[in-house]
Order: C-alpha cells, then sequence, then structure tokens
C-alpha cells in the first residue's frame, strides 16, 4: 500500500506544482505586471502588444483565470489580423494551461493546436509545448504519452539550446513521467540532473518540486532515510516561499514516510502538526490526508480500532473535497483494519465499496482489493467466493505483468528510435561525421540486443518462479478439498449414528415396558458404544482436518498416543520406537489419513483379540521407504482361514489408495506382525 500512497501524493502535489511551473517561456524572466500593462497601452508595435498580452495573461493564469482568459483572446484577435501565428499558438498554450487539471482532454488539443501554429523556427516554443504536453497526459492519466512527449521535449530544448531555467522543468518532467510508470531509477536520474540545475541557478521553487519528487520516489522504494530527508528539505523551501498548500502537502508526505518507517512518535506529530496549519490557513481538501496518515501510523501499531476511526473522520473530508485521489484508498484500508480485527462482513462491505468507487485504469489498487475480498470471505466460511476473487486476482496480476513486460520492450523500442533520430539530427549538421553516426548506432543497436537478451532471461526466470507459484496454490486447492471432504464424511458419520440413537432409545422404552430388561440393557450398551466410537472418529476427523498436525512428526506423536490408551486398558505392555530420520518426511494429506487409520485399525485389533502381553511398535525411515511395523506376543491366528472381518479389508485398500505395501503375518499362538511399507516418493508432498 505504501508505494500507492506515495504516488497518489506525488498526483496531488503535481496538481498544484504544475500549475505554477507550466510556464517558463512566455514567462522566462520574472516580469512586472506594470511594465507588462504599459507596452499594452502605449506601444505601436503589434507584435510586442501580442506578446505582452500573452504574457500577461500567462501571469494571471493562478490568481485570476477569467481575466488570463480575457487577454488571452483579445492577444488571439490582434494575432489573427496580423496572421501572426506564434500569437495564435501561443493563446492555445495558455489556454491548455488553464484547463489541463479539470479536462486534461482539451488540454492536449490545446497544445496539440498551438503545436501547429508554431512556425518551424519556433524550435523552443515547439520543444516546451511539447514538454508542457506530457503535463496534460499525466493528469489524464496516460503515463505512456506523458514519458514520449516528455523526452521529446527535453531533447528538443537541448537543440534549441533552451535556457537552464527551463531545461531544469523539461527534466523534471521526464522525471516525474517515469516515476508514474514506477521506473524509479530512471526518474531519480532525471530528477537529480533537474535538481542540480535548481541549485546551480538557486531557482528555490524548482528545488521544491525537484526536492517532493525524489521524497516521493525514496518512499515507494522504501528507501525511507533518503525520502525522509528530501522531503524534509521540501518542507522548509516551501515554508519559506509561503506556498501553503504545498507546504501542507510535504507535510503530509513527510508525516507517512515517518509512518512507513516505524517513527510513529514524530509521524503523530508532523501530521498534528499538519492539521493545525491547515485550520491555521482555512485549507481543507488537506484534511483528508492527515486523518489518512493518522490512521496508518494506528493500523502499523495494530490498533485498527482507532485506526478506523481516523479513516472515517479522512473520508468525511475526502467527501466534502470531492477528493476522488484518496476517496477509495480510505474505503480500502478500512476495510484492510476490518479484515485485520476479524470482521470478514465490514471489511467486504468497505473493500467492496472501494472497488467500485475505483479508477478503473488503477488496476494495481483492483488486485489488491479482489485479494483482499478472497482473505475476507475466506474468514467468513465462504470458500467458493474466496477461490473466485483469489482467482480474479492472479489472473489480473498475470495480465498486468504481461502488459508490463510489453510495455518495456515497447518503450526500448521507442527509446531507441527516438535517440536515433536525435543523434542524426545532430551530427549531419556536422561535415565528415558520418562515420560517427554509424558507430553510434551500432553501438546502441549492440546495447538494445543486450537489453533484449537480459529481458528474455529475467522473462524466463519469471515464468519458472510463476510455475512454481502454481504449484505451490494447487498444492493449497488441495489440500482444502481433502479438508472439505473430511469434513463430509465427518458430517455423514455423525449425522447417521445420531439419527440412529432416537430409534434405539425408542426401542428400549418399549422393552422396558414389556419388562423384557437384559434386551434393553444390551440395547443401551449399543447406543454407548455407538456414541463412544462417534467421538473417537470426530476426534480422528478434527485432528486430520487440523493443517497444523499435517506432518510426520505429530503423525508419530497420534500413533504413539492412541497405541498408549488403547494397550494400556488391556494391560498390554508397549515398546515403541522412531529413528530420527523420520521427521525429515512430508507426507501427503491423503497418506496421512491413511497411515494414521490402517495403524489405528491393526492397534484396535491387537488389543481386542489378541490376548497379548506385550506389543512392539516400530516406526523407521530409509531413503526410498517409510516402514512401520506393529507386533504382539499374543494368540495369534490362521491367516488362511482369515479372509475378511476385523477391518483387514479396509486396511488393505487403504494401503493400496497410497501405492504402499501391507503385509500381514501371523499363526495360532504365535503372535501377529503387521508390516506397512510405503515408498517415500509416492507418500510425500515434494
Amino acid at each position: 500500500m505504501n508505494k500507492t500512497r506515495f504516488i497518489f501524493l506525488a498526483i496531488i502535489t503535481n496538481l498544484f506544482l504544475i500549475g505554477m511551473l507550466v510556464g517558463g517561456l512566455l514567462n522566462a524572466q520574472s516580469v512586472n505586471l506594470d511594465s507588462l500593462r504599459n507596452i499594452v497601452t502605449t506601444t505601436p508595435n503589434k507584435i510586442y502588444k501580442i506578446n505582452a498580452l500573452n504574457t500577461w495573461a500567462f501571469e494571471l493564469r493562478r490568481t485570476n483565470a477569467d481575466s488570463s482568459l480575457l487577454l488571452a483572446k483579445e492577444a488571439l484577435r490582434l494575432s489573427e489580423l496580423s496572421n501572426y501565428k506564434t500569437g495564435k499558438g501561443d493563446y492555445y498554450f495558455i489556454l491548455g494551461s488553464l484547463v489541463f487539471n479539470a479536462n486534461p482532454d482539451s488540454a492536449i488539443w490545446c497544445h496539440r493546436k498551438a503545436n501547429n501554429l508554431y512556425l518551424a523556427g519556433d524550435s523552443l516554443h515547439i520543444a516546451f509545448n511539447h514538454s508542457v504536453l506530457s503535463n496534460a497526459y499525466l493528469m489524464k492519466p496516460d503515463y505512456d504519452s506523458a514519458l514520449y512527449y516528455a523526452l521529446l521535449g527535453v531533447s528538443q530544448m537541448q537543440v534549441a539550446g533552451a535556457p537552464l531555467s527551463q531545461l531544469l522543468w523539461g527534466f523534471k518532467r521526464v522525471g516525474d513521467a517515469y516515476y508514474y510508470r514506477s521506473n524509479f531509477d530512471s526518474a531519480l536520474f532525471y530528477l537529480h540532473k533537474a535538481l542540480a540545475i535548481a541549485d546551480k541557478i538557486n531557482d528555490l521553487n524548482a528545488q521544491g518540486g525537484c526536492l517532493t519528487g525524489l521524497g516521493n520516489i525514496y518512499g515507494a522504494e522504501e528507501d525511507y532515510p533518503s525520502a525522509i530527508d528530501y522531503t524534509q528539505r521540501s518542507v522548509v523551501i516551501y515554508k519559506r516561499l509561503a506556498y501553503h498548500h504545498l507546504y501542507l502537502v510535504s507535510l503530509s508526505n513527510l508525516a507517512g514516510m515517518l509512518c512507513y518507517a516505524n517513527k510513529f512518535a514524530e509521524a503523530g506529530l508532523i501530521a498534528d502538526s499538519a492539521l493545525a496549519e491547515c485550520k491555521r490557513f482555512d485549507i481543507t481538501r488537506h484534511l483528508a490526508h492527515n486523518y489518512q496518515t493518522k490512521g496508518e501510523i494506528k493500523d502499523r501499531q495494530q490498533q485498527h480500532r482507532q485506526a478506523i476511526k481516523y479513516y472515517l473522520v479522512a473520508l468525511k473530508y475526502s467527501e466534502q473535497n470531492n477528493n476522488q485521489l484518496i476517496h477509495y484508498q480510505l474505503l480500502d484500508e478500512i476495510g484492510n483494519s476490518y479484515l485485520a480485527l476479524h470482521e470478514p462482513s465490514n471489511a467486504i462491505n468497505y473493500i467492496t465499496r472501494s472497488l467500485e468507487a475505483s479508477d478503473k485504469s488503477d488496476r494495481e489498487h483492483i488486485k489488491e482489493c479482489y485479494l483482499s475480498l478472497s482473505r475476507a470471505y475466506k474468514q467468513l466460511g465462504n470458500t467458493e467466493k474466496a477461490y473466485d476473487f483469489l482467482s480474479k486476482y492472479s489472473a489480473l496480476k498475470d495480465t498486468i505483468y504481461n502488459e508490463d513486460k510489453n510495455k518495456t520492450i515497447a518503450q526500448l523500442n521507442t527509446q531507441y528510435e527516438t535517440r536515433e533520430k536525435e543523434e542524426e539530427i545532430k551530427w549531419l549538421k556536422k561535415d565528415g561525421e558520418a562515420k560517427t553516426v554509424l558507430m553510434s548506432k551500432e553501438k546502441q543497436l549492440r546495447n538494445l540486443l543486450l537489453i533484449v537478451v537480459l529481458l528474455v532471461f529475467v522473462l524466463a526466470i519469471s515464468v519458472y518462479y510463476r510455475f512454481r507459484e502454481r504449484q505451490r496454490k494447487e498444492q493449497e486447492r488441495t489440500l482444502l478439498n481433502e479438508r472439505l471432504r473430511l469434513s463430509r464424511d465427518l458430517h455423514d458419520d455423525i449425522g447417521s449414528t445420531l439419527s440412529s440413537i432416537p430409534i434405539f432409545s425408542e426401542e428400549v422404552k418399549r422393552r422396558i415396558e414389556s419388562n423384557r430388561i437384559s434386551e434393553a440393557l444390551n440395547l443401551l450398551n449399543r447406543i454407548t458404544a455407538d456414541a463412544r466410537e462417534m467421538v473417537n472418529n470426530m476426534g480422528d476427523m478434527v485432528w486430520l482436518i487440523n493443517p497444523q498436525n499435517s506432518n510426520m512428526e505429530h503423525l508419530v506423536d497420534r500413533i504413539h498416543s492412541y497405541a498408549s490408551y488403547t494397550l494400556s486398558a488391556k494391560n498390554i505392555s508397549l515398546f515403541f520406537h522412531c529413528n530420527e530420520g523420520v521427521n525429515t518426511t512430508s507426507p501427503t494429506i491423503e497418506a496421512h489419513k491413511n497411515i494414521y487409520l490402517i495403524m489405528k485399525e491393526a492397534l484396535n485389533n491387537l488389543a481386542k483379540y489378541s490376548n497379548a502381553s506385550k506389543a512392539h511398535v516400530i516406526i523407521a525411515v530409509s531413503p526410498a521407504d517409510l516402514e512401520i511395523s506393529i507386533s504382539d506376543n499374543g494368540k495369534g491366528f490362521d491367516a488362511t482361514v482369515v479372509h475378511s472381518g476385523n477391518g483387514l479389508k479396509n486396511m488393505y485398500e487403504r494401503a493400496k489408495s497410497v501405492k504402499a505395501t501391507l503385509n500381514i503375518s501371523s499363526a495360532l499362538n504365535a503372535g501377529t506382525k503387521i508390516v506397512l511399507v510405503c515408498p517415500i516418493q509416492k507418500i510425500s508432498n515434494v
């Protein structure tokens, strides 16, 4: 969840940053509004007047959007009269800057229109317009297009010789685009590059934006010391600049990062400070984020009930401010808190609402909702729906993985083609450099082939681990089905026994009334025996269903316990031996059940019929086989005469079902020996 949280915070930060930083071309230097007004009212030069009107409109875009639009329209009117295409392009550039937040599609249309109007000689206008166009795609969101135009814009800026004050924003936009595509290494590279320029020219505004972006990336990568350091620096800058909104967002970021770094006391103090600052500046839109952070602190401290209270307050403020960016995230966090409290019904309610309210393009969130719903239905005991949502989670996870893989390959191809064209433009301008271009291409091709080989290798490793993961899930499903079958057997056994008790009880009543007391006592003894057998069977089934008993160590303990209990009641001395290698064997649940029931039947027969005074139980394991033997010094029986009865037929069938061999040797007055040999390969989970 922390990765998603920092991406949300980055989006919120950029909603303010982009609106402040979208310019740079029209106001490369600090502009005095009085000077602009003077130029507009006094200059006879129409081009100067149009440029002044557009610059004035751009300066007012944040503080007075209506006036900004009126000035831009006047500049457009004069540009059309003078057929000044750059002035027309600047109008659509400004219009796109005004609407990109509320309507990204309209902003994209405006910037494309501006690009068509700029002449071929306006290379700097075109470059910067491409760079700003990436912001509109970020808000859409279309991160692939955002990255394409950010890279195109910054490469064109470099070729056109853009000033550092513009170039640094080009690098930052590339870093932002890589960040939203979760390509953190590339994002860090470009943001550090932008920060170095901002430090060089002492642009505090740009420093704050870069530091905020770097803090979010390190937070998403769980490098919390670095994340906290960069975010603290951005807090100081925005406080100094009196940018209240960005200051409050950075405070909220900092509280969240301290929370994920398990510095709960500091995180709580920062969140409380942010809440107080929100009230001081009368800015309510950030209250939701800070109450969310308070809830996350309590969640990570396992105080889930208190966390829910804070999340509900945050949810109220997110609804008041129509903040869809965190609304469905809060619903999901509330649901997961109820899941931690083992309240699956409440968890299902909130997680389902989160799923319904979520942005359908946020498939990572949808995927995690499916997993949470699977766990909630499992808590509720609805295995069918649990399995259904687990299947949806796995399918979406595979889809996202495959699409990310394809996007990575497409991105590499795009980067290669873009760089190839840039190199051609750059080097072909110089005489006699064709050989250098060819060598550069060959080197890039080798690098690309190397990357493709590495991708194939990574893909192969990923496919292998996904195959192992599927095997594990299949084993879990098999285990679940077997336990469900055992539960049904237990239900049927108890049901049949309980249904017979009323019948026998009525028969006892009739025989007592007819004074057939001995027959009534016999029936009562049968009821007692049936009830005792039902209790024993129920105990066995409950023990077999318990996943903690699904290992050889517990099986050995169970056999030993049953042998001691059963034989001691008949005054039969027990010698029990088990070698150390047995505990390394991990039988399947089917083998686990049948081995135990065979041994139980053998011990019952020994106790009932052998008249023995001593019994030996030996459990041994070799590299190939697990061998269990039970022997006694009792009266024995003629193995050639006894073909069925005493459960012998069931014992043979159970041994056959697990590919084991059962040997029973006995003779009159010579005792009995039963040997079960189980091939390790046939009964093992591995």
